[in-house]
Protein backbone atom coordinates (compact mmCIF):
# COMPACT_ATOMS: atom_id res chain seq x y z
CA UNK A 1 0.00 0.00 0.00
CA UNK A 2 1.24 3.27 -0.97
CA UNK A 3 0.34 5.51 1.84
CA UNK A 4 1.74 8.22 0.21
CA UNK A 5 -1.37 8.40 -2.52
CA UNK A 6 -3.69 7.73 0.38
CA UNK A 7 -2.51 10.96 2.42
CA UNK A 8 -1.19 13.26 0.43
CA UNK A 9 0.23 16.19 2.29
CA UNK A 10 2.84 18.46 1.76
CA UNK A 11 5.40 17.01 4.32
CA UNK A 12 6.01 13.42 4.68
CA UNK A 13 6.06 14.11 8.80
CA UNK A 14 2.67 14.43 9.16
CA UNK A 15 1.80 11.82 7.11
CA UNK A 16 4.06 9.40 9.30
CA UNK A 17 2.33 10.35 12.18
CA UNK A 18 -1.34 10.70 11.30
CA UNK A 19 -0.49 6.63 9.82
CA UNK A 20 0.85 6.04 13.15
CA UNK A 21 -1.59 7.50 15.30
CA UNK A 22 -4.41 5.20 12.91
CA UNK A 23 -2.06 2.19 13.48
CA UNK A 24 -1.90 2.68 17.33
CA UNK A 25 -5.96 3.54 17.51
CA UNK A 26 -6.26 0.09 15.65
CA UNK A 27 -4.31 -1.28 17.97
CA UNK A 28 -5.26 -0.34 21.08
CA UNK A 29 -8.63 -1.33 20.03
CA UNK A 30 -7.80 -4.80 18.70
CA UNK A 31 -5.77 -5.09 22.25
CA UNK A 32 -9.22 -4.43 24.10
CA UNK A 33 -10.54 -7.10 22.18
CA UNK A 34 -8.24 -9.82 22.89
CA UNK A 35 -8.33 -9.16 26.07
CA UNK A 36 -11.88 -9.52 26.04
CA UNK A 37 -12.43 -12.37 24.22
CA UNK A 38 -9.66 -13.95 27.02
CA UNK A 39 -11.81 -13.05 29.86
CA UNK A 40 -14.54 -14.58 28.04
CA UNK A 41 -13.10 -17.74 26.86
CA UNK A 42 -11.69 -17.76 31.05
CA UNK A 43 -15.20 -17.48 31.68
CA UNK A 44 -16.72 -19.82 29.31
CA UNK A 45 -14.42 -22.43 31.08
CA UNK A 46 -15.47 -21.73 34.88
CA UNK A 47 -18.86 -22.31 33.50
CA UNK A 48 -17.78 -25.57 31.97
CA UNK A 49 -16.14 -26.69 34.95
CA UNK A 50 -19.28 -26.05 36.82
CA UNK A 51 -21.59 -28.17 35.14
CA UNK A 52 -19.15 -30.91 34.91
CA UNK A 53 -18.47 -31.22 38.62
CA UNK A 54 -22.25 -30.81 39.13
CA UNK A 55 -23.02 -34.32 36.54
CA UNK A 56 -19.64 -35.74 38.20
CA UNK A 57 -21.17 -35.47 41.55
CA UNK A 58 -24.41 -36.98 40.48
CA UNK A 59 -25.63 -33.87 42.33
CA UNK A 60 -29.58 -33.18 41.93
CA UNK A 61 -30.39 -29.62 41.14
CA UNK A 62 -33.93 -27.62 40.68
CA UNK A 63 -35.37 -26.74 36.79
CA UNK A 64 -34.43 -23.00 38.25
CA UNK A 65 -30.57 -23.64 38.63
CA UNK A 66 -30.31 -25.55 35.45
CA UNK A 67 -31.77 -22.97 33.39
CA UNK A 68 -29.46 -20.65 35.11
CA UNK A 69 -26.17 -22.35 34.07
CA UNK A 70 -27.80 -23.21 30.80
CA UNK A 71 -28.29 -19.29 29.95
CA UNK A 72 -25.01 -18.27 31.56
CA UNK A 73 -23.43 -21.05 28.93
CA UNK A 74 -25.13 -20.01 25.84
CA UNK A 75 -24.83 -16.29 26.84
CA UNK A 76 -20.79 -16.78 27.53
CA UNK A 77 -20.80 -18.32 23.82
CA UNK A 78 -22.54 -15.59 21.89
CA UNK A 79 -20.61 -13.10 23.32
CA UNK A 80 -17.14 -15.07 22.61
CA UNK A 81 -18.50 -15.48 19.09
CA UNK A 82 -20.25 -11.31 18.42
CA UNK A 83 -16.15 -10.45 20.04
CA UNK A 84 -14.16 -12.77 17.86
CA UNK A 85 -16.36 -11.23 14.50
CA UNK A 86 -15.07 -7.79 15.32
CA UNK A 87 -11.38 -9.32 15.76
CA UNK A 88 -11.68 -10.94 12.57
CA UNK A 89 -11.59 -7.91 10.45
CA UNK A 90 -8.94 -6.29 12.03
CA UNK A 91 -6.53 -9.27 11.37
CA UNK A 92 -7.94 -9.76 7.76
CA UNK A 93 -7.03 -6.20 7.14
Amino acid sequence: INFMEIFPAKNKLSNFFLIKVGLMTNLSTLDKLQQQLCELKLEERRVRSDIKNLVRKNSTIDFFQAKQLNSLRTGVKSRIKSVEAKIMPNIIA
